[in-house]
């Protein structure tokens, strides 16, 4: 693209091969190969790079559909700040979305199927997001853990001095 352009849906990037750079408000995004992108595109975005022979799959939809499906905050709060949200890929996403693209094409009951299946897969995002949260807070009380740990051992050798807060320090 050679310039930003936004509109009032939310889009769904999948990269199969290859990888891709965003501009999001002058900041770079590269989704690479088996990551999903989802962001809220009234927000100017533009794809600014593109690696040879780059193969991706997207999926527009309605901010209001997502917002009616009651899914995690951690999901939703990233979008509704213009953030756009990346999570790895599953085996089966590039099938499920060119399925949905064709189920679109049609009348009857496969718009509904594709919104249940597209609902089912932003939550298996929302849970994956939440499980490298919790893994980064993981680590986080673990340095918080091995610090206070040293702390009593510095108090358990001179328990019998007077220690000062520069000393714990």
């Amino acid at each position: 693209m050679d310039q930003s352009h936004r509109h009032n849906d939310l889009e769904l990037n999948l990269v199969e091969q290859g990888s891709v750079t965003y501009l999001f408000a002058g900041q770079r995004l590269r989704v690479m190969r088996g990551q999903m992108a989802l962001f809220w595109a009234a927000a100017p975005h533009q794809m600014s790079e593109r690696a040879p022979r780059t193969r991706m799959r997207w999926l527009t939809f309605p901010l209001a559909w997502l917002l009616s499906r009651g899914l995690p905050n951690t999901l939703t709060r990233p979008l509704l700040r213009g953030e756009p949200v990346v999570g790895l890929g599953r085996d089966g996403d590039a099938g499920l979305i060119a399925q949905w693209e064709r189920d679109l094409s049609e009348a009857g009951q496969w718009p509904a199927v594709v919104m249940l299946e597209l609902e089912a897969r932003l939550r298996r995002l929302a849970a994956a997001i939440l499980t490298s949260q919790a893994r980064a807070q993981a680590a986080d009380l673990g340095r918080h853990v091995r610090r206070a740990e040293l702390i009593a051992q510095v108090i358990a050798r001179r328990f019998n001095e007077p220690v000062t807060v520069q000393d714990i320090a």
